[in-house]
């Protein structure tokens, strides 16, 4: 197998390191992450099927904006737990 570059037929997210990726269904979900100037509360959808991102709306109590943190999938939920935000604040929540 080789690494090959594609194009994708939206626009996408900005670039970061430190965030969290998880496979759901055919999509990867990216969140949070640092740009370089400040941690992030994003999320992301990358839809494999039809090459498209689209920048999710987030849904009950959302997670602060982190980065170094993980991430699973349990059932049909996004679970992130700890990382650290701008302050190097350690988060303790799931």
């Amino acid at each position: 197998r080789r690494w090959s570059q594609i194009s994708v037929r939206s626009q996408v997210p900005r670039n970061r390191f430190g965030h969290t990726a998880v496979i759901y269904g055919h999509s990867m979900y990216i969140f949070g992450g640092w740009d370089g100037h400040d941690t992030l509360q994003e999320l992301f959808e990358y839809n494999i099927s039809s090459n498209m991102w689209i920048q999710m709306p987030l849904r009950g109590t959302a997670p602060r904006a982190r980065y170094r943190h993980t991430a699973v999938v349990c059932g049909d939920a996004m679970f992130t737990f700890g990382g650290v935000d701008k302050t190097q604040y350690r988060f303790p929540d799931l």
